[in-house]
């Protein structure tokens, strides 16, 4: 039979488990000849834990047993192949399948079958429960070592060795003058760039070789300078200052500090973040790319003459692959296709009090009607009431039937439902004809608002008033929401009102025109809501802004240009 010969070390250190491989090979030729194996290939040599799923060269070799170039593994010992539940799984499920004949080891042969595949399970769950203890033997070792001030790890800090005898940390002769150094001028308040610097040129301060580095490694990190980020994690270090600080507790260690903690401490408060904050640009949220529908971001950039430009771009273009070839468009030209599109909205002064007028008449004769409006509404309501307390009396009186009593119960609930929606909607008639004043009053002042704006009341305007703002080849489109589109259709064909003068007949169809913009509901696109139907105000906004958050969009656009 082809067998592959699988014999694994638990460690990549050279000086531990040395004879580990060697001798496993030895010992396995032997079983191979006892057997009358063939040995397919080179022996697999793994030098790395098998605690958890991952190992490459194990994985090769269940990938060889499944394409058929061998029968079957010849490892020293199952817990050589698996101390975990997912590789000791999969080797039980291959034995199972027939695609693995038999795992060879030198105490027994493995075939899967009857007691085998007891006897495996039982292996595999100890090698998997010794894996578990010897981990949690480990860490409460470390815990125990850590609680009596010893630093349990086996690397120790750059400027301490390990006493080979006692196992404590001891200053390390070749670095601890150098470190006693950079720590001497971060006490003194010397930058830590500059210690960086004065370490790196200066002292030529190098990582130690440990025994988990391997020496042939040229990539590895032992024996070159420090790196900038490994000096900055020393001076955060408290072991410098005698603590040792494990699992979120602090301990006097037993090790020679080379400061004291009260200047460990000092050292640590003169910290500045020079991070740089978040860069807020106006119009966040509210552009969208016009090639492929991706979000506009923003960006700022300061040039060494300490002029400021902002541009507008499409995510895809900043992303590899690039998916987008849109250019960027300068802040300026946003703005300007804004503030043409809110000048569109702008009435003739002779139009907008005319339209204030007939607006405030339209209130006060509502305000009027309201109360024998509503004397009668609120009479219908109580007679619809009235009846259902009548209908339940003739349910219980037996002059009608069950199903004929819910029949006019939803009738009377239909009625009344009706009855009450008129009642909101005649006190919220009033409401929306005030809106729509400050609106028209507000809006011939907008362009000014906007340009003296800040930013977030700049972003704020532009939500209330336009949608689909798109950014194609540097040019931005804009369109209105309502009611400001059709006030800027009235002030497209506004010019004879102005010459001529209007009557009274046409200032009132456009106000009911306004009324009706208000009110319509009509699709969107992706980019912006739907706008809210007058009659409920308290639908949610137009603007993506929280600072309209519960107003309509009449209203949402008068907070907007106040």
């Amino acid at each position: 039979m082809k067998v592959i010969m699988y014999v694994r070390k638990s460690t990549e250190s050279d000086d531990r488990q040395v004879l580990s491989i060697p001798a496993q090979e030895r010992e396995l030729q032997l079983v191979a000849a006892r057997h009358g194996l063939s040995i397919v290939g080179e022996p697999v040599r793994e030098q790395q834990s098998a605690k958890t799923p991952g190992r490459p060269l194990f994985a090769s070799v269940i990938a060889r047993v499944r394409r058929g170039e061998a029968q079957g593994i010849l490892c020293w010992h199952l817990d050589r192949l698996a101390r975990n539940p997912t590789d000791g799984a999969a080797i039980m499920q291959d034995l199972s399948d027939r695609r693995l004949k038999a795992v060879y080891t030198p105490d027994r042969t493995y075939t899967g079958t009857g007691d085998d595949g007891l006897m495996m399970c039982i292996i595999f769950g100890m090698a998997t429960k010794y894996s578990v203890d010897l981990g949690n033997n480990i860490r409460r070792g470390y815990a125990e070592a850590a609680a009596r001030g010893q630093w349990p790890c086996a690397a120790v800090p750059v400027g301490y060795v390990r006493d080979p005898l006692t196992k404590a940390c001891i200053p390390d002769p070749q670095r601890w003058d150098s470190v006693v150094e950079m720590w001497r001028r971060r006490v003194a308040g010397e930058s830590v760039a500059d210690i960086v610097r004065f370490t790196r040129e200066a002292l030529g301060l190098r990582a130690r070789h440990h025994r988990s580095h391997k020496r042939d490694n040229t990539s590895a990190t032992a024996g070159n300078l420090l790196s900038r980020s490994h000096i900055y994690t020393m001076l955060n270090d408290p072991f410098y200052a005698g603590l040792v600080v494990w699992k979120g507790k602090v301990v006097q260690g037993l090790h020679k500090a080379m400061i004291t903690p009260r200047e460990y401490y000092e050292s640590q408060l003169d910290k500045r973040v020079t991070r740089p904050g978040p860069v807020y640009l106006p119009y966040r949220g509210l552009l969208t790319c016009g090639a492929c529908g991706g979000t506009i971001v923003a960006e700022r950039h300061v040039k060494k003459s300490g002029l400021v430009l902002s541009y507008y771009r499409c995510v895809g273009t900043t992303r590899s692959p690039r998916r987008c070839n849109e250019p960027a468009a300068p802040r300026r030209l946003v703005e300007s296709t804004l503030r043409e599109a809110m000048q569109q909205a702008v009435l003739p002064q002779r139009l907008v009090a005319l339209v204030i007028d007939e607006l405030s008449i339209a209130q006060q004769r509502t305000v009027d009607l309201n109360a024998a409006v509503r004397a009668q509404r609120e009479a219908k309501v109580r007679t619809v009431r009235e009846r259902n307390g009548r209908l339940v009396q003739a349910f219980l009186a037996g002059l009608i039937s069950e199903d004929e009593m819910a029949e006019e119960k939803t009738r009377n609930q239909t009625l009344e439902a009706h009855a009450v929606a008129q009642l909101e909607e005649q006190q919220d008639m009033v409401k929306v004809l005030e809106l729509l004043k400050n609106t028209i009053l507000s809006q011939n002042d907008a362009v000014q608002l906007f340009d003296a704006a800040d930013d977030d009341k700049k972003s704020a305007i532009a939500g209330a008033l336009c949608s689909n703002l798109r950014l194609l080849g540097r040019n931005l489109s804009a369109e209105l929401k309502e009611p400001f589109r059709t006030l800027a259709e009235i002030a497209a064909k506004s010019y004879r009102i102005e010459m001529e003068g209007s009557s009274s007949t046409e200032v009132s169809e456009i106000v009911d025109k306004l009324v009706l913009a208000v009110g319509t509901d009509e699709p969107s696109d992706a980019n912006s809501r739907a706008s809210p139907n007058w009659k409920n105000c308290s639908e949610a906004p137009t603007a993506n802004t929280s600072l309209f958050a519960g107003k309509g969009p009449v209203e949402a656009s008068e907070i907007a240009l106040q």
